[in-house]
């Protein structure tokens, strides 16, 4: 799908228009209850509206995020690369929230908010309350620190702070300049992150850890 919308005249498709372009391109349609799990059932029973589940995804300092009190792993999985000539690319995957109403649009499919990527600034993945970042453009803003001359770990840390004052969400993001520099930075307890350098394994969750493993 992600393909043949690359080689469309369009950048995003959505409901039922995206279902018809799939169609258009022989793309397999599946029934939507082939995508309901068992778990998402009951985070919906547990969770039946939508901003106590935020409350809870995003806002319960105590809990780090993607890490809840019922046992159940959850939250957007990104990446940020560089390859030997410079080219620089992001991805992200919602973790998506329990009790959306049915339409809302989600941050990571938003170039500039779930994530961004440019050659002459670096690229961005971005996790946490979704429309935070859709309101201050958050992946994009970063981007722009980059190219203004700030390296990827101050300006994750500008562009996240600047959020929370403005809008006050909460979340973490991972950054990587066209220099290869990087930026990993929340404002919840905690994010796993990790990245590899020199045949060294970088990886944490908490605040201030940095476990190296040699490969």
């Amino acid at each position: 799908m992600a393909e043949c919308c690359l080689q469309s005249d369009h950048v995003l498709f959505c409901g039922d228009g995206a279902l018809e372009f799939a169609k258009q391109n022989h793309i397999e349609v599946v029934d939507f209850e082939y995508l309901v799990t068992e778990k998402a059932r009951k985070r919906l029973q547990n969770f039946p509206k939508f901003v106590p589940c935020v409350k809870v995804e995003f806002y319960e300092k105590s809990t780090p995020s993607g890490f809840h009190p019922d046992g159940e792993d959850h939250d957007t999985v990104g990446a940020v690369a560089i390859d030997v000539n410079g080219n620089v690319a992001y991805a992200t995957s919602t973790g998506g929230i329990s009790a959306k109403q049915p339409g809302r649009v989600g941050d990571s499919p938003l170039v500039g908010a779930g994530g961004y990527a440019d050659n002459i600034s670096g690229a961005v993945s971005t996790t946490g309350h979704g429309e935070s970042f859709m309101k201050t453009c958050l992946a994009k803003h970063i981007a722009m620190l980059i190219e203004q001359g700030k390296d990827a770990q101050e300006a994750v840390e500008i562009g996240l702070n600047q959020m929370e004052k403005r809008v006050g969400g909460n979340g973490g993001c991972i950054a990587l300049d066209n220099r290869g520099n990087i930026g990993i930075y929340f404002n919840v307890e905690g994010m796993a992150w990790s990245y590899c350098r020199d045949n060294q394994l970088h990886y944490g969750i908490f605040r201030n850890e940095d476990n190296i493993l040699i490969i």
